[in-house]
């Protein structure tokens, strides 16, 4: 009784992704991949701050709720940026007035970044002391370009990376690098 109970069970959970085609089920994948990626990048990025800000409980609590609120803006600007880039890569096959529009969505794209960035720090400088947001300010660029290398590593299959393709080893530029650290991130903690 209990394995036909269990049999039922999953194939009622499997039963939708059976039901979709083949296209959407990739898409799905990719989508629920990327949610994850996204979580772990989060998670590793709180972790980092509370470490290195040395905030207490409470605090934190604050200061993620402030980036969180602000996560998905900056998700779909750099969507969106991803998007021009691309459209400026081909910038020399492009006709004068599509490559201007692209130069114009370009920076309009880059001032909603800053302007969503400005108004964060905003809320961030009414938790953190001052010598905190200083810190924070020092201490996120880093950050930042570690979550990149290790994502165009994962992406590309570099070392540590678990992607597959992107481009052969010898062609691939090397990751930026921060003058004293090391940009491999720790495992989010439980």
């Amino acid at each position: 009784m209990r394995r036909a109970v269990l049999v039922v069970l999953v194939l009622a959970i499997a039963a939708p992704a059976f039901a979709q085609p083949p296209g959407l089920q990739q898409q799905t994948a990719q989508a629920e991949r990327r949610e994850r990626i996204k979580r772990r990048i989060q998670q590793v990025r709180n972790n980092e701050l509370i470490d290195k800000l040395g905030l207490d409980e409470q605090t934190a609590g604050k200061l993620l709720l402030v980036y969180a609120r602000y996560d998905d803006a900056f998700d779909r600007l750099l969507v969106a940026r991803a998007e021009i880039l691309g459209r400026l890569k081909n910038g020399d096959r492009m006709a004068k007035p599509d490559l201007d529009k692209a130069i114009d969505d370009a920076v309009a794209n880059q001032n909603a970044l800053w302007e969503v960035e400005t108004k964060r720090l905003g809320e961030v400088r009414k938790i953190l002391t001052p010598q905190q947001v200083a810190r924070m300010l020092v201490v996120m660029p880093a950050l930042e370009r570690k979550i990149q290398n290790q994502l165009m590593r994962a992406i590309q299959g570099g070392p540590g990376g678990r992607g597959k393709g992107g481009m052969a080893k010898a062609h691939r530029p090397p990751p930026q690098q921060a003058d004293d650290d090391d940009d491999d991130l720790d495992a989010p903690r439980e």
